[in-house]
């Protein structure tokens, strides 16, 4: 009994710790393994730098949520004053646009535009291009099942690689209104490290499943702009940080 309760606080502490480290390298856009040492050194920089910020704010009074908005990327959205902005001010650039994290839970918010491209120059030129434009075009009622899978498989490329992490697809809908928009619900499943002995006698590796829900649309320049907003699913489970994160997921706006 002991023995299985050390491994369950050995667990949820590494637990935490992915949870929180799979949030930088998210924010980060550490994709490759030998990433890994770069995640340790962001987060010491992140945490002295939220440190830093919360000292000089001392007990000034702030706002409960902070909106964002990009007219040019055509997207807008509000997260808690307590997240931290990590990256901003990347209007109509491709890649990462914008991103936050919570320290304490290691919800991400990450804002990213794709590059797609006709399929001549995708598969000469592969670095140019992020995405391939269909005959049907991208998020067509032919093509939307394979679209959403790339979109997928590129959010695991960019936000998951570093800790082996694999998203899967729980459904997808058409946003309303729009025939180029759509919103994901996704399921990330992460090592921890470490196993344990399933009722079957059979070792199972500790996993931590992060909950993500997406916005994509294709704008009216050709490009796709995706929101991601991803958290431990306790944190989704939970009352007060469930509401909270609903309040995040609703107040984020799309637009072709």
């Amino acid at each position: 009994m002991i023995n299985d309760t050390c491994a369950m606080m050995k667990n949820f502490r590494s637990a935490t710790w992915v949870a929180l480290l799979s949030a930088l390298a998210v924010t980060s856009g550490l994709t490759t393994p030998t990433g890994r040492r770069a995640i340790f050194k962001s987060w010491g920089t992140v945490v002295l730098s939220t440190v830093a910020f919360e000292s000089a704010a001392g007990a000034a009074i702030t706002p409960e949520t902070v909106p964002y908005q990009s007219e040019v990327d055509n997207f807008s959205l509000s997260i808690p004053s307590s997240w931290t902005v990590v990256t901003k001010n990347k209007e109509g650039q491709s890649g990462q646009l914008f991103s936050a994290i919570d320290l304490k839970s290691g919800t991400v918010v990450n804002v990213v535009r794709e590059r797609p491209c006709e399929m001549k120059l995708y598969v000469e030129e592969p670095k140019k291009c992020d995405l391939f434009i269909p005959s049907t075009g991208l998020l067509s009622d032919e093509t939307i099942q394979r679209d959403v899978s790339k979109l997928v498989v590129r959010y695991d490329e960019r936000d998951n690689a570093v800790l082996d992490g694999v998203t899967r697809i729980e459904s997808f809908t058409r946003k309303k209104g729009s025939s180029t928009g759509i919103e994901i619900e996704a399921v990330t499943t992460i090592p921890t490290g470490g196993t344990y002995r399933d009722g079957m006698g059979l070792d199972q590796p500790y996993t931590l499943d992060r909950i993500v829900k997406g916005h994509a649309v294709v704008q009216a320049n050709g490009s796709l702009v995706s929101i991601w907003l991803s958290a431990p699913a306790d944190e989704w489970n939970q009352p007060v940080s469930g509401i909270r994160l609903r309040q995040v997921y609703e107040s984020i706006k799309l637009d072709a």
